[in-house]
This record gives C-alpha cells, sequence and structure tokens, in this order.
C-alpha cells in the first residue's frame, strides 16, 4: 500500500519570504499467509546471458513453489564451471557482490530473475550452481 502525504496551503500566498515544506511517502506491504506458511525456493533455470551493459553472466530464474513469500537473508552461490572437475572447489559468491539478489523477496508460487556477472569459465555449458539462504519472512 502505498500513501503519500497532499501539500495544503491554509496561509496567504502574498507574504516574503522562504518556505520548507516537508513531505512523507509510507510504503509499506502487508501477507495474508496460510496457517502453515512455508516457502520452498529452487534455482528453476541458469543460463549465459550478455545484460544491457554489455556484461557478461548468468541469469539465474528462482522459483517459490511455496504458499508463502520469503526474503533471501544471507544469500550464498556457489557455482562449477561445466568443464571443472568435480573435486575443485567452487567459486563462492556472497554479501555486496549479490547486491540486487540478495535479501530480496520472493513472493508465493512467483519467480524472480535476476543477473549475476561471471568470469568466462563460467558462462560455457551448463555450471553447476548451489545456493543457501536464511529466511527472512
Amino acid at each position: 500500500r502505498l500513501v503519500e502525504q497532499m501539500p495544503v496551503n491554509f496561509d496567504d500566498q502574498t507574504t516574503p519570504g522562504g518556505r520548507i515544506r516537508i513531505m512523507f511517502r509510507y510504503l509499506g506491504a502487508l501477507y495474508v499467509v496460510p496457517p502453515r506458511p512455508r516457502p520452498d525456493v529452487t534455482l528453476e533455470s541458469s543460463s549465459p546471458l550478455v545484460n544491457d551493459k554489455g556484461e557478461k553472466g548468468r541469469e539465474l530464474v528462482f522459483r517459490n513453489s511455496g504458499n508463502a513469500h520469503v526474503l533471501l537473508g544471507d544469500l550464498e552461490i556457489s557455482l562449477r564451471a561445466a568443464d571443472a572437475p568435480a573435486d575443485s572447489p567452487p567459486l563462492v559468491v556472497s554479501g555486496d557482490e549479490l547486491k540486487g539478489i540478495n535479501g530480496e523477496n520472493i513472493l508465493a508460487g512467483r519467480r524472480r530473475r535476476y543477473f549475476l556477472p561471471l568470469p568466462e569459465e563460467y558462462l560455457r555449458g551448463d555450471a553447476r550452481i548451489s545456493f543457501t539462504f536464511t529466511p527472512i519472512r
């Protein structure tokens, strides 16, 4: 719900001098949830993509198949290049590197698409990707 304050002038407009008018804008969300709310977030797809700024990376599509919304708190994404040995250490992306993804809301039954800039070796083939997060409600 969005509520904005409207300006109302009760004073005389002919008085000389400056004025400061402070306006407020309130934005809130209300979620109606079932008796046993349960988010269920999965990585539905991941594909190489060049964004509108010319950056190379992967488009990640997260899906919440559960019956409650969830915020992706403390998100951490682990990636292995498609041609990397199974025992090689993964690239772990977290914190400020996930600005725009970390902490984002995914509504129940909905998908969210994000762009993750990555080095070239993670764009070839099907990179192996896993993620963890702390649900924030």
